[in-house]
């Protein structure tokens, strides 16, 4: 559930979705907790994508080139350096570190005056790059995709409504990409048959949840609520570092 509102929110779905287990421990102590918890992400991402399918939030990449920019580097950075962020996946402090990070520069973003949208198609295509950039960056655990495109686009001279719609258009490939990557693996791992059934309350809880939420989130995010999300990520990582420190710790 808590994949619903967090999937259409700048927030970081996957911190929050960690955070749940590792708060309400949910993981499967039969099984190694990177692995359930992977699978656990890929069948929530799989739920939300279905229900911002059904919901018509998602919006169509305007042409081919616009897929390559915003997806490429994004699909070429998972594969190269996907041990170190399976890795980081399972740093509380990282995620933390990520999380705080990535929260100053969408505070510093609300914090900018309304610009200029993409205007000429050139122009465009500087922005779809920066998306690209932005979801690499967002494979970082912690790290906020649809924050990182509108912290990215705003920051660069873009407006609100052009970072919301390179955030729809965006959704939908990187969803797919990353879920079907995954899935691969999953599929691949002797603990299948014993995660199906809770895999499939989970994408349900998050499908549901995701399209409930949809009905009331608005597509494009007032600067006030910028801020007011930033400041709440601020928290969250203050929250994430505490959980993350060795129990002898300070």
């Amino acid at each position: 559930m808590v994949q619903g509102a967090t999937e259409l929110l700048p927030v970081s779905s996957s911190a929050h979705t960690a955070l749940a287990r590792r708060l309400l421990r949910l993981t499967n102590r039969r099984v190694p907790e990177q692995r359930s918890g992977r699978a656990a992400e890929v069948a929530a991402h799989a739920g939300s994508l279905l229900a911002l399918l059904v919901c018509g939030r998602l919006r169509r990449p305007r042409d081919t080139t616009a897929v390559l920019l915003t997806l490429g580097p994004p699909v070429v950075a998972a594969t190269l350096f996907r041990r170190w962020l399976t890795q980081a996946a399972r740093d509380g402090r990282t995620t933390a570190c990520a999380q705080a990070c990535s929260a100053l520069l969408l505070l510093a973003a609300a914090q900018r005056s309304p610009r200029a949208g993409a205007g000429s198609t050139r122009r465009r295509r500087r922005y779809e790059a920066l998306s690209g950039l932005a979801q690499t960056l967002a494979l970082i655990p912690g790290v906020s995709r649809s924050g990182a495109i509108t912290a990215a686009v705003m920051l660069a001279g873009g407006d609100r409504r052009l970072a919301s719609e390179l955030v729809d258009e965006t959704t939908g490939p990187v969803l797919a990409a990353a879920v079907v990557r995954e899935a691969l693996t999953v599929a691949l791992s002797p603990v299948r048959r014993e995660l199906a059934t809770p895999l499939a309350a989970c994408a349900l809880g998050a499908g549901t949840a995701t399209a409930l939420s949809a009905q009331f989130l608005p597509r494009e995010l007032e600067h006030p609520a910028l801020r007011r999300l930033a400041i709440y990520r601020l928290l969250l990582a203050a929250l994430q570092g505490r959980l993350a420190m060795p129990r002898g710790g300070p």
